[in-house]
């Protein structure tokens, strides 16, 4: 009868523990609440459109790639920076953040031509 009443116990437990924990941690961990942006007649392209483009699966568009170019000349000039040097990396870490926005593989090249410029 003690053994029955032990798996009854733990079988409860452990289901108690299965459900409940998206709840403990919906109520401990709130999510941040995103705002919705409502899309009117005529305007989804627009929507779907970003500002900026991604690095997701990298740049094909030379206005995007053109674009980036000029946010990283943008970026480099202002704030303050710490250069990188070092033979096979070089570049500079933005001191706001601590973002690591501006690497250079010296040692590779962005195409197989011998002209072109290191990966950046």
């Amino acid at each position: 009868m003690q053994n029955q009443r032990n798996i009854i116990l733990a079988v409860v437990l452990t289901a108690l523990v299965l459900f409940g924990w998206e709840a403990g941690v919906g109520y401990f961990y709130p999510q941040a609440k995103t705002p919705t942006k409502t899309v009117e007649a005529g305007g989804a392209e627009e929507a779907t459109e970003p500002g900026k483009p991604t690095r997701e699966g990298g740049l094909r568009d030379a206005a995007a790639v053109a674009l980036e170019k000029k946010d990283l000349k943008s970026a480099l000039a202002a704030g303050e920076r710490v250069a990188i040097e070092a033979p096979a990396v070089s570049g500079s870490i933005n001191l706001v953040g601590g973002l690591v926005d501006d690497l250079v593989l010296n040692e590779h090249r962005e195409t197989v031509d011998k002209d072109s410029g290191p990966v950046r």
